[in-house]
């Protein structure tokens, strides 16, 4: 049992949620995740400082909380996330 944990996590940190329209995985690093077979050459995106992430976390909690916004904009007709 123990050894179906990490697959079916894996499998529910990179599947689309509704309220989000995105990853977990996405929302935590900012990038997709992709398996080592999915492409030829593994890259590895290093952040240069503590500052350069939290900058990329900020930036991403943005397009998120417009995403947000926007969808409830079109459903109820006003903003609602300040």
């Amino acid at each position: 049992m123990v050894a179906y944990i990490d697959p079916v996590a894996f499998a529910y940190r990179t599947n689309i949620q509704g309220s989000t329209k995105t990853t977990p995985f996405e929302l935590l690093y900012g990038v997709q995740a992709t398996l080592p077979q999915e492409s030829e050459s593994v890259q590895v995106q290093w952040h240069s400082s503590a500052e350069d992430f939290a900058e990329r976390v900020v930036a991403r909690a943005e397009v998120i909380r417009e995403r947000m916004n926007s969808m409830h904009s079109t459903a109820h007709g006003s903003l609602w996330l300040r």
